[in-house]
């Protein structure tokens, strides 16, 4: 009797144990793209922005690239964009901001470019106490 205690248990944990159906993920691959983000600012002279953005390419504890940039301007005054590109972009999100440190009522304008077509614009304008702020975080679909 004390042998058929120990074979009843198995055979009972047995039949009671359940073979779930395995579900089967497929991750979609992320097509590498070609991404630009281009800044631009309807200020007639000098202008000096901060941009903020994630550079996934880099060491985790580098990704966040940021810093002050200051407009170009070709020799007629015309104002150069500020361009951020990434080729064969492999990741599923355009993460970043950039701000002018003042309140000069002047456009601030994002726009993202994947694969030459534009897919992602915004502005804004700063106001007396109000700095001219954008963010652009997009996620890409696929």
């Amino acid at each position: 009797m004390r042998k058929i205690i120990p074979v009843l248990i198995i055979l009972i944990s047995i039949s009671c144990t359940t073979t779930a159906d395995q579900i089967v993920i497929e991750e979609i691959p992320i097509v590498p793209k070609n991404v630009e983000i281009i800044i631009t600012s309807d200020t007639p002279e000098f202008d000096e922005i901060w941009i903020t953005y994630k550079d996934f390419d880099l060491d985790p504890l580098l990704q966040d690239r940021y810093g002050a940039r200051q407009f170009n301007y070709d020799s007629n005054g015309n104002q150069e964009p500020i361009i951020i590109s990434f080729t064969d972009y492999k990741y599923e999100e355009i993460i970043g901001n950039a701000y002018r440190n003042n309140d000069l009522p002047y456009n601030l304008k994002a726009q993202i470019f994947i694969n030459g077509k534009l897919e992602f614009d915004v502005e804004s304008v700063g106001s007396t106490g109000v700095y001219a702020t954008i963010s652009f975080n997009y996620t890409i679909e696929n």
